[in-house]
């Protein structure tokens, strides 16, 4: 027996078993109630919350230093803060707020009427286009319509003319160079050069230079970059069609009305209104002027085909890439004063290639990024008629578009910033105010020609007024289209049935919506917990005979999880909670499975050993008192020795009687194991052997996780941390609250499911005491546990003691391979790209993300302009130091400065010889900018200027 010091907890859960089972459920339950009511609750719509690597020295932390410089330069100077949160939770779908759209860019007769290059031909049937290489410098003297009115004329102010020749002297200039550095290309070119070499359809025709620019007007959120996105692909849907023969061309015309109709089937599909949408086929149609795809005919397509082999090379060449749009074609009204304006002249030279055919909205530019492949691209280059496209996509709008109004103050206009002289000039300030032009707000301000920076702020501050813009709010939205997914596309199949003998369906992005999609479908999959459990249930049932400690497991990793979430959120403080963190439910379950079954085997060896130990005890009592009778009764003769074998105890006759009658009978053992000392004994050796083994287990699996905090990816981290304290607080759980259930579970509910089996089995013998059936179900059950003794008692062991060394020469080869496999082929590499698989690589959106944007121009490009040629910031004066909470991603911390003295002449000095450095720098700067000429205002900067 135990000493009282060792004994006194088995005591306490032998005597208050029911006591400590409540108080341990009751903390655990009061725990997680106050962690889930005094946080936040967890959100899990984005997968990537965490995936930052911060720490000292990461790039992520340098960001988070950036984030936090820019955050107090924007409220230094009355700027807003961002509204989206570079390291937030992802939103997809939102409504966006964009200026009205220009309608009269839309306008044939509007912008026929102002075209520069349209030569009036009054007795011909078709007006002819100027020869764009008749350019030069004289040009736009002739320019003027004789008809037309001169808008400055019209200004009372006599120098009004000389501010209209100074924009037209600044606009006008076609020696001015346009300079853009375009993925790996250098565009380098003046206005001149590149207006004289712009292509010419049928100059004996003017209308086949340009598009149809009515019949664009219903795709112009689509086409329009600013209302589809940077990459065209903010919140659209689009579906990837292939040619279903190896050697067809999806530019034919077969193909493009198979295209054609599934688009109207898709369409129809997504939303019973009628949205637009945009494919090969349509633009074939808008580029013939048909208002429908199901109209085009053969010649259509060669018109087609025509126009993009004759506007590739300016797509090769990266000209198209020149941001060329409408405000290079309107005249600018600037009104200072009522009924005072100026008009300034915006460049007309590059008005030519706005209006193009090539250039007109970026249209054809668009076609070559999106609807045809690569490869496409590169055959057209050497063969106009036997390239072939093999991959094209329809795109289809998932706006919905309100116009309402809103205030100026609510605009871009209320991000003020120092204006200086430089930036005053360049936008005619100092002319505007020479002529007096000042807006009402400013006529009391005592403004002078040295305080150009106080004029600017005050010219350009904006009104209380109001303007039209419009509200994209999306039609379908992530619960949607996850629905139809699921509904049409989500079966194992189902995607096969989007083809015809022309094209078939391959993949599709449903607005970016894949991440979305794939935490609906862990969603489902925690579903699998269940099943898991249910699992464990089934395999305790049959291990250890017993519902209720199947159930107490399931229970026991619940409330270790509710109070991990506890000391996660409350003690850890710990604001993020990735979705992650729910995957150690089905690590918690297979390790309290482990700890249980070891609690309960060592239950029940030390139930059998506490009964040999009585019955060698009690044997040991009965010797003694017959033989104690023995020598009371006769007496031997004390000269006459007894052989010390009749001194023995009794016979194995004797012994088997009366072990039969105490150990052979149920119901004496339930009593003996139900005594207080008996119960108090087995918990004890219960807890000194099964609870060393699990503190060891528990305790070295936790912190093999807490090892996970070495890493700096904050969502290894958290799940490490979370994982381990589950751990942790499950084997606490188990020594507490379960240890106090076995005791529980050995007085009363072992006793009820004997009555209760008793019960049932005494119905169905008497039932069906002659009946096959059960006397059949008897035999199986006798079967299965002579089977079950003889596989786990005897075969197994067999088995692993005779072929010991062959499992270990199995198990070191296996972990030889892996090794291989690990450090030479297939080798285990980082991956070498930023995208994240969510489902197989077969399911069409990952088919799309990690195949399609491949196949096009487009994606290739942005993943270039993002990764391959970022911009470059210098920033000085900030030290780089993070001591924001690790966990908090949106917890900047302190900003750190260091104090940059412009005024000194050391300073400037530096400055010379770092930006002479840069200029050495080839891996940095792929251009001929001149970057010390660039630097020569701000060395000339005066310390007066400060």
């Amino acid at each position: 027996m135990s000493s009282s010091s060792d004994s006194l907890y088995p005591r306490l859960l032998v005597r208050h078993h029911w006591f400590v089972l409540g108080f341990v459920v009751f903390i655990c339950v009061t725990l997680t109630a106050v962690g889930i009511v005094c946080t936040q609750l967890p959100d899990f719509s984005d997968p990537r919350i965490g995936w930052g690597a911060r720490g000292k020295g990461t790039i992520f932390s340098q960001l988070m230093v950036l984030r936090h410089a820019s955050e107090k330069f924007r409220l230094a100077y009355e700027i807003p803060l961002d509204t989206n949160e570079l390291f937030g939770a992802f939103e997809q779908f939102v409504n966006i707020t964009v200026d009205d759209l220009d309608e009269s860019s839309y306008q044939s007769d509007l912008l026929s009427k102002y075209d520069l290059w349209r030569k009036k031909q009054p007795n011909k049937e078709y007006d002819e286009l100027i020869d764009y290489r008749e350019l030069n410098e004289s040009f736009y003297d002739n320019a003027i319509d004789k008809n037309e009115v001169v808008d400055y004329d019209d200004d009372e102010n006599s120098e009004s003319a000389l501010i209209y020749q100074w924009h037209r002297d600044r606009h006008f200039d076609v020696q001015n160079l346009i300079t853009k550095y375009v993925d790996d290309k250098m565009i380098n070119i003046t206005v001149l050069e590149f207006v004289k070499h712009l292509p010419q359809f049928d100059r004996t025709n003017y209308q086949s230079n340009r598009l149809p620019f009515e019949m664009l007007r219903p795709y112009a959120y689509l086409l329009e970059e600013k209302y589809r996105g940077r990459t065209g692909r903010d919140g659209m849907i689009e579906f990837y069609f292939e040619r279903t023969q190896a050697n067809d061309d999806i530019l034919s015309l077969d193909h493009l009305l198979s295209i054609c109709k599934w688009e109207k089937t898709f369409k129809n599909m997504l939303s019973p209104v009628d949205i637009p949408s945009l494919s090969l086929a349509t633009f074939v149609a808008l580029y013939s002027s048909k208002n429908d795809c199901q109209l085009i005919t053969t010649e259509d397509v060669k018109h087609f085909r025509s126009v993009l082999h004759t506007c590739l090379p300016y797509y090769i060449n990266g000209y198209m890439d020149v941001p060329l749009s409408d405000r290079f074609l309107n005249r600018v009204i600037l009104e200072h004063q009522p009924g005072y304006h100026t008009y300034q002249e915006q460049t007309k030279a590059i008005y030519a290639a706005v209006r193009h055919t090539c250039f007109y909205k970026n249209i054809t530019r668009f076609i070559y990024d999106h609807f045809v492949d690569k490869k496409f691209i590169n055959d057209f280059q050497q063969s106009k008629n036997n390239s072939k496209v093999s991959i094209s996509m329809i795109f289809i709008y998932n706006y919905k578009i309100i116009k309402y109004n809103r205030t100026r103050d609510q605009t871009m206009c209320l991000r003020r910033q120092p204006f200086s002289t430089r930036y005053c000039e360049e936008r005619g300030c100092m002319d505007d105010y020479r002529n007096n032009f000042f807006t009402k707000a400013c006529v009391d301000e005592e403004l002078s020609l040295d305080n150009c920076e106080k004029y600017c702020l005050c010219k350009y501050h904006c009104p209380n007024e109001t303007e039209q813009v419009n509200l994209l709010t999306p039609i379908l939205k992530a619960p949607e289209l996850i629905e139809i997914f699921v509904k049409n596309f989500g079966r194992k199949g189902q995607l096969a049935t989007y083809q015809d003998k022309f094209v078939k369906l391959i993949a599709f992005n449903f607005a970016n919506a894949r991440e979305k999609t794939a935490m609906a479908q862990i969603y489902q999959d925690m579903l699998l917990v269940i099943i898991a459990a249910a699992l464990i249930i089934g395999i305790t049932v049959c291990y250890l005979r017993s519902v209720s400690i199947a159930l107490i497991i399931v229970i026991g990793a619940a409330l270790s999880i509710g109070v991990s979430y506890f000391v996660y959120r409350i003690i850890y403080r710990i604001p993020i909670f990735p979705f992650m963190n729910l995957m150690s439910a089905f690590i918690l379950i297979g390790i309290g499975c482990d700890d249980i079954f070891v609690f309960f085997d060592t239950w029940d060896q030390e139930k059998v050993e506490w009964l040999r130990t009585y019955e060698e005890k009690h044997q040991a009592d009965i010797a003694d008192n017959l033989l104690n009778n023995t020598n009371t009764h006769e007496s031997p003769p004390s000269n006459k020795k007894i052989k010390p074998s009749k001194l023995r105890r009794p016979s194995n006759a004797f012994e088997s009687r009366h072990r039969s009658c105490i150990l052979n009978n149920p119901a004496e053992v339930r009593k003996l194991l139900l005594r207080e000392e008996a119960l108090i004994e087995i918990m004890a050796k219960t807890l000194k052997h099964a609870g060393s083994s699990m503190f060891v287990t528990s305790f070295t699996t936790a912190a093999a996780f807490f090892t996970n905090m070495l890493t700096n990816i904050s969502f290894v981290q958290v799940f490490g941390v979370f994982t381990g304290t589950c751990i942790l607080i499950y084997f606490v759980i188990t020594v507490t609250a379960i240890a106090a259930f076995a005791v529980i579970y050995e007085k009363y509910i072992q006793d009820i499911s004997i009555r209760v089996l008793s019960i049932c089995c005494s119905d169905i013998v008497n039932a069906s005491s002659n009946s096959a059936a059960g006397k059949l179900c008897v035999r199986i059950l006798k079967s299965l546990e002579r089977f079950r003794n003889y596989l786990f008692g005897h075969l197994f062991p067999l088995i692993i003691i005779n072929l010991r060394y062959v499992f270990v020469l199995l198990f070191l080869l296996i972990g030889v391979l892996g090794l291989v496999s690990i450090f030479h082929y297939p080798e285990l590499k980082v991956p070498s790209t930023q995208k994240v698989a969510f489902f197989l690589r077969d399911n069409p959106m990952e088919v799309y993300e990690f195949s399609m944007k491949s196949q096009f121009n487009g994606y290739s490009k942005e993943d270039k302009r993002l990764f391959a040629y970022p911009a470059v910031s210098f920033i000085f004066g900030i030290r780089d130091i993070d001591d924001g909470y690790i966990f908090d991603m949106n917890d900047r911390g302190q900003l750190y400065l260091m104090p940059v003295h412009l005024n000194r002449h050391t300073t400037l000095e530096f400055f010379k010889q770092f930006i002479a450095h840069l200029g050495t720098r080839s891996d940095l700067f792929s251009s001929n900018y001149d970057l010390e000429k660039d630097f020569e205002a701000f060395y000339q900067v005066k310390s007066s200027h400060f």
